[in-house]
């Protein structure tokens, strides 16, 4: 499976997945869902996001991968699958203490065809993994950043 991002995760491109991440700033996902259009693979037939872990969700009121799906469902006309769920908390994948985390146990909730996954940033693709896994049947994925 082939994972594309719009940028790497350097120079202005962490600012702007911060402002997705906590502000959901539309201006921002209009901007990497024009290229992530185009970065689909040809195979796909939907789109899944990979759910933030709830607590967060709760706290910064938004969801990134969701917003992100959404606007590009809109854009592409793939439909957008729900098709994972992630726990109530997990520790932080980002920043300095993420060593040794692991990705989010998310667990699968439908079946969705030929699903390319959809989140803002992949660091170790570890996350994009696990959703793979839960899926078995991607096609691929699209994040706003890589790390890799």
């Amino acid at each position: 499976m082939v994972v594309t991002s719009v940028w790497l995760h350097q120079g202005p491109a962490p600012l702007m997945v911060h402002r997705l991440k906590y502000r959901g700033d539309p201006l921002i996902t209009g901007l990497v869902v024009a290229r992530m259009a185009q970065l689909l693979p040809p195979t796909a037939r939907s789109l899944v996001p990979i759910p933030r872990v709830t607590m967060r969700r709760w706290r910064y009121g938004v969801d990134p991968a969701a917003e992100i799906g959404l606007a590009l469902s809109a854009r592409t006309g793939l439909p957008l699958f729900k098709a994972l769920a992630a726990p109530l908390w997990w520790p932080h994948r980002a920043g300095r203490n993420r060593a040794g985390n692991g990705p989010p146990p998310l667990r699968w909730t439908r079946s969705a065809p030929a699903p390319v996954i959809v989140d803002d940033v992949v660091t170790t693709g570890e996350t994009i993994k696990a959703a793979a896994h839960q899926l078995g049947n991607a096609v691929g994925a699209v994040t706003v950043t890589s790390s890799l």
